[in-house]
């Protein structure tokens, strides 16, 4: 959907795209690749890209923030999932999907 959109192609039924995406919000406030598995930060990084490029914001940000905040580890960087050792792409996914949910813009427009 983004690539789509980035392309200049449009998007049907944005509203429709928008319940779904929010639908797919877990108990946990994050967000998963696959029905089965936990939440980690790459698929909310995906999910809250797409809401926020049309306008909109998860189901329960405040829940998606704590779900963040888990991934949080004691060296101040975050782990892809909670408990998991911290690494560069967790810290920007974390670090991005914050910023994207306090200000309701994506850090790098497109040109």
């Amino acid at each position: 959907m983004v690539a789509r959109q980035r392309l200049g192609g449009k998007i049907e039924s944005v509203e429709n795209v928008v319940k779904a995406l929010q639908a797919g919000q877990r108990d946990d406030g994050g967000y998963g690749a696959d029905k089965a598995g936990a939440s980690d930060l790459e698929a909310c990084y995906r999910i809250v890209r797409a809401l926020t490029r049309l306008g909109a914001k998860p189901a329960n940000p405040e829940k998606l923030l704590a779900f963040v905040a888990a991934c949080r580890n004691d060296d101040g960087g975050f782990g892809v999932k909670p408990k998991e050792k911290s690494s560069l792409q967790g810290t920007y996914y974390a670090s991005i999907v914050r910023y994207w949910l306090q200000s309701g813009k994506e850090a790098l427009p497109d040109r």
